[in-house]
């Protein structure tokens, strides 16, 4: 797994309208497969509570939800918007 995204490909993504892009069905079922695997604990936890976000939920109900502090999901957010989400091991997730 990479530490951080290939600059070409962010690019590319950050010239299209957020609405023309898409992930299948199948893909989305691979990832959260993937963050079911994940040994229980914060890493798990927090990949959830970005996914919420990312769902579009806000970070203030997401927070409330998973019993996190707001501004400690803010973070993780932001880490991963920015390729930067790392666990435990230090690996990007």
């Amino acid at each position: 797994m990479q530490t951080a995204p290939n600059a070409a490909v962010v690019s590319w993504f950050d010239e299209r309208p957020t609405e023309s892009l898409w992930a299948t069905s199948a893909t989305l079922f691979e990832v959260r497969l993937g963050q079911a695997q994940l040994p229980a604990g914060w890493r798990r936890g927090a990949l959830e509570a970005v996914r919420l976000v990312e769902g579009g939920q806000s970070i203030a109900a997401a927070a409330r939800t998973l019993g996190v502090v707001e501004r400690t999901l803010f973070n993780w957010v932001k880490a991963q918007r920015a390729g930067e989400f790392t666990g435990a091991d230090s690996r990007a997730v």
